[in-house]
């Protein structure tokens, strides 16, 4: 597979965040849970970062 876009150095370095927010979402909707405003802020500084790679993907 092609890692032109990041994809794979994407996923390694973040993958521990990755799951994290993957549970965060299962406990925000399942759960009674609260996040501070750092993992909101990580958590968006994560989102804009995989945007960037979905972008190149689509390009």
């Amino acid at each position: 597979m092609d890692n032109k876009c990041g994809v794979e150095d994407f996923y390694k370095l973040n993958r521990d965040s990755l799951l994290v927010l993957e549970y965060s979402y299962v406990a925000s909707r399942y759960m009674a849970s609260s996040f501070s405003n750092d993992d909101a802020e990580k958590a968006l500084k994560l989102a804009e970062e995989l945007g960037k790679v979905i972008k190149c993907i689509r390009s």
